[in-house]
């Protein structure tokens, strides 16, 4: 229905913007995969060789990523325009090192009750048993944190309630996968904890950039 409808004002469609479009090659196979259908649903609404200018977005992109994408989407070498400053020079950056589970468990808390009335995000696995994201959280709760979990797996209705509850300052803890991430915009996140290693230093980047969007200094 939305090709007939596109097809119908297509000489009225100059510009096609994707956004985050480092879903196309990093996550295009599976958890997005939808992104890889974009040139398909392109070529079935302006045919194969009458696309309008196609403008893709994204901050997380590395060299062989690039080049799918440009391959992908008919971009030209010439035709990719990177920013200057990738730092975010507000942001903290810190790497722990620990000895074991356990002593990671208790720096984990002790730095949740440093921070305890600061809006945190961390990010780790669903299925790590008692390391889970629900398992924590429940932790968290039993502490006095005012905690959720989020995770791809649950209800479209749930996971905007949690986003609407964190940015409204209901919530100050959020244990999350990678799924909270991409189009979440809450300003005043002041730190994100990363409990495990990220899949990617690009996908790292990427999660870290939800705190401090304000302005202020934050840290991870």
């Amino acid at each position: 229905f939305l090709e007939y409808i596109l097809q119908s004002i297509r000489d009225q469609i100059k510009l096609v913007v994707v956004d985050e479009a480092h879903c196309v090659s990093q996550w295009g196979l599976d958890f997005r995969p939808f992104y890889r259908e974009i040139p398909f649903f392109l070529n079935a609404i302006f045919g194969a060789t009458h696309w309008p200018i196609i403008l893709c977005l994204t901050a997380t992109l590395n060299p062989k990523d690039n080049e799918q994408i440009c391959a992908d989407f008919h971009i030209a070498t010439a035709d990719v325009i990177k920013g200057d400053m990738l730092l975010r020079p507000t942001i903290d950056i810190q790497i722990v090192k620990v000895a074991d589970e356990d002593e990671k468990d208790q720096r984990f808390w002790d730095l949740l009750e440093q921070h305890r009335n600061e809006k945190i995000l961390i990010y780790l696995d669903r299925k790590r048993g008692k390391r889970s994201t629900e398992t924590l959280c429940a932790i968290a709760r039993d502490r006095g944190f005012k905690a959720a979990f989020f995770h791809g797996d649950m209800r479209s209705e749930d996971k905007s309630e949690i986003v609407r509850r964190f940015k409204s300052g209901e919530l100050q803890t959020v244990f999350a996968t990678s799924a909270f991430g991409m189009g979440i915009d809450i300003p005043d996140i002041r730190g994100v904890i990363h409990y495990l290693l990220t899949e990617s230093i690009e996908q790292y980047y990427q999660q870290i950039g939800r705190v401090g969007r304000d302005g202020e200094p934050s840290w991870a």
